[in-house]
């Protein structure tokens, strides 16, 4: 979500293959959709990949391309209507990754979490967004368990993940939380709170201070 719409960015189709179709749709007032319009479609077509957002730009992280696991980061400006500008290759994530999940918090890019294709990674990297692109990846402290088909979110300099499976292929109940140092590194992972159920493939967000 941006400036008062809602995004869908890939995707897998009826057919079981990746898409490239972008599409976004304004709030209205009322709380309900706008018209969802067509806007830039990626340059491949993805699913299980990561969207994150700042002021100014989309960010595209990595996904399965239908043949193989991608590392590409792909970005796209917004533009004053709402849609998106050309999509652009601003680098690699430094493995393979899909299932993960990204966050975009003080002008740094964090992703975490996923699955290269062999077994989940337990991996957190974080690298400065900036006009020209992505910079260095540097190595954030990893999560306490290798973690894909999980979620995060950010709130208030802190970094949220639930759920997902496990190394074990054992869907979790389990939240975690990383404070975000001036310097843009993490804390250590800590546990809170527990869902009341597992969850997997689920999506996380904050509303008036709590996460949904």
């Amino acid at each position: 979500m941006h400036n008062g719409a809602i995004y869908t960015i890939g995707g897998r189709n009826s057919s079981d293959q990746p898409t490239k179709t972008t599409y976004y749709a304004k709030i209205q007032s009322n709380g309900e959709l706008g018209a969802w319009t067509s806007t830039q479609p990626l340059p491949v077509a993805l699913y299980l990949h990561s969207v994150s957002v700042d002021d100014t730009y989309v960010y595209v992280v990595g996904g399965w391309s239908g043949s193989q696991t991608e590392s590409t980061i792909w970005r796209a400006p917004f533009d004053a209507n709402g849609g998106l500008g050309a999509w652009t290759n601003v680098g690699s994530y430094p493995v393979n990754i899909d299932l993960h999940g990204s966050v975009i918090a003080n002008g740094h890019l964090y992703v975490l979490g996923g699955w290269n294709g062999l077994q989940p990674l337990n991996n957190v990297y974080y690298a400065e967004t900036a006009a020209g692109g992505i910079g260095q990846w540097q190595v954030a402290n990893p999560l306490p368990v290798p973690l894909y088909r999980l979620a995060a979110t950010v709130y208030k300099d802190v970094i949220y993940v639930t759920g997902g499976y496990d190394n074990n292929q054992t869907a979790r109940n389990s939240v975690y939380y990383a404070k975000i140092n001036a310097d843009g590194s993490l804390g250590a992972w800590q546990a809170t709170t527990a869902m009341p159920r597992a969850l997997y493939y689920h999506r996380l967000v904050v509303h008036d201070g709590q996460l949904v």
